[in-house]
């Protein structure tokens, strides 16, 4: 897989790229509904207040590296901008057992004065593979962001300094012209446009104040579902435990999975001891919770050939399932 980060719970597979941002969302099968769909992704941007400027987490100045926890499906990537002095780390993860996506962004202000930032995430979904018939709207009683269309459900919400989502905007996208709402995002200033139905895309903002040479911190998560009252429980649920309880789960259960069958090391660098497990761990990503072992679940492989490659064939299928046998995973 081309993506630099497939995060899986066997319902549930999304992929982020080298910048940290979110491409395919495969839910409720491994392999089948993407819902961001080939040529797509879910921007992040960041608006400076006091010199009322934006920017883009695909622009050229911002520097990314990325990796996984030790032992872990957690995602880890860094990016740096000497020209907006600043460090953001995101720390990655789908829960092993429930259909929440959780990003824990750790904001480090390298300048030497006190910043006051707003960021920006819009969301680009293509429900059931295809931008029609969807709806989007801002819930005022609970203040968070919900996409659905028929069976599918995706409730966005999260938090800094103890603040949830502070603005809103839903609106057109790719239909007549129309970009979408992160296009409204770049002034600094979203729409609070409430609904919006068809061709549909929607963002959400947090505000932050971080001092001079400290680290602030914004929780995001997004709860799916196949219908409004699963995704709002399960919203309730991480609000009541909060994301870090979520992320010590999720670190704990991993790092149990892939030491389960206590294999000896002897004589084997820690280097390829590292290398072995998370080849593990990445392989489970593309196993269906029903069964099906996915030859490879990245939307890019269309710009080939016009089709993806999200097929469970018998001979790769096979040749992974020998491998988990040889090493206890059966």
């Amino acid at each position: 897989m081309p993506r630099s980060l497939p995060l899986a719970n066997g319902n549930l597979l999304v992929t982020f790229s080298e910048k940290g941002l979110m491409h395919d969302v495969y839910f409720p099968y491994v392999g089948m509904e993407d819902h961001t769909t080939f040529g797509h992704y879910h921007r992040v941007g960041v608006f400076d207040e006091d010199q009322n400027k934006f920017t883009w987490l695909t622009d050229s100045h911002w520097k990314s590296e990325n990796g996984y926890q030790d032992e872990t499906l957690v995602g880890e990537t860094t990016l740096t901008s000497e020209e907006w002095g600043l460090k953001l780390t995101f720390i990655d993860f789908v829960h092993p057992l429930e259909n929440v996506i959780c990003r824990k962004l750790l904001i480090g202000n390298e300048s030497n004065k006190d910043r006051k930032l707003k960021f920006f995430f819009n969301f680009d979904f293509h429900i059931y593979g295809m931008k029609a018939n969807d709806t989007v709207y801002y819930e005022p009683t609970d203040k968070n962001l919900v996409f659905y269309k028929f069976n599918r459900y995706f409730l966005i919400d999260g938090c800094a300094e103890g603040e949830g989502i502070t603005e809103y905007a839903t609106g057109k996208a790719e239909y007549r012209g129309m970009l979408g709402t992160w296009k409204d995002a770049e002034d600094g200033q979203l729409s609070r446009h409430p609904i919006e139905q068809g061709s549909v895309d929607g963002t959400v903002a947090f505000n932050i104040s971080i001092k001079a040479k400290s680290v602030g911190q914004i929780r995001h998560w997004i709860c799916l579902g196949k219908d409004l009252d699963e995704v709002k429980a399960l919203n309730e649920k991480v609000e009541t435990l909060g994301l870090e309880e979520y992320l010590d789960y999720t670190q704990q259960y991993w790092r149990s999975w892939v030491n389960k069958q206590g294999f000896d090391f002897t004589g084997i660098s820690e280097k390829h001891i590292g290398l072995f497990k998370q080849s593990l761990l990445i392989i489970r990503t593309n196993i269906d919770n029903n069964g099906a072992i996915i030859a490879a679940n990245d939307s890019d492989i269309m710009k080939f050939n016009k089709d993806t490659y999200s097929y469970m064939w018998p001979r790769d299928a096979s040749l992974i399932a020998i491998s988990l046998d040889n090493t206890g995973y059966s």
